[in-house]
C-alpha cells in the first residue's frame, strides 16, 4: 500500500519572518498595574461574608496571559485574582 503524499505549500519569506512595526508599543496593550493579588475565599459558618485569604501573586505577561505564584493551595480549589491593594 502506497502512502498518500500531502500537498505542501512552500513558505515565502513573509510568512516565516513577520514584519516588525517600529511604532508599535507592547506596553500600550498591557494593563498599568501588572501585579495582581491571588486570594481564596473561605466560607464561614456564622457569617454570610467569606474570609479572604491571600495565597499568592500573579503577573500579567506581554501577551496579557497570567503567571501565578502560589504560597498555599486552597482546599476549596477556587482562586480569586484582583488588583493588588495599594501600599
Amino acid at each position: 500500500m502506497k502512502a498518500k503524499q500531502k500537498n505542501i505549500t512552500p513558505h515565502n519569506e513573509e510568512t516565516l519572518i513577520p514584519e516588525i512595526d517600529p511604532t508599535h508599543d507592547d506596553n500600550a496593550t498591557r494593563p498599568e498595574r501588572t501585579r495582581q493579588a491571588v486570594y481564596t475565599i473561605i466560607e464561614r459558618e456564622n457569617s454570610d461574608r467569606g474570609y479572604w485569604l491571600r495565597v499568592g501573586t500573579a503577573f500579567f505577561n506581554r501577551d496579557n496571559s497570567l503567571t501565578v505564584y502560589l504560597n498555599a493551595l486552597p482546599t476549596n480549589s477556587r482562586l480569586h485574582i484582583r488588583d493588588e491593594p495599594a501600599a
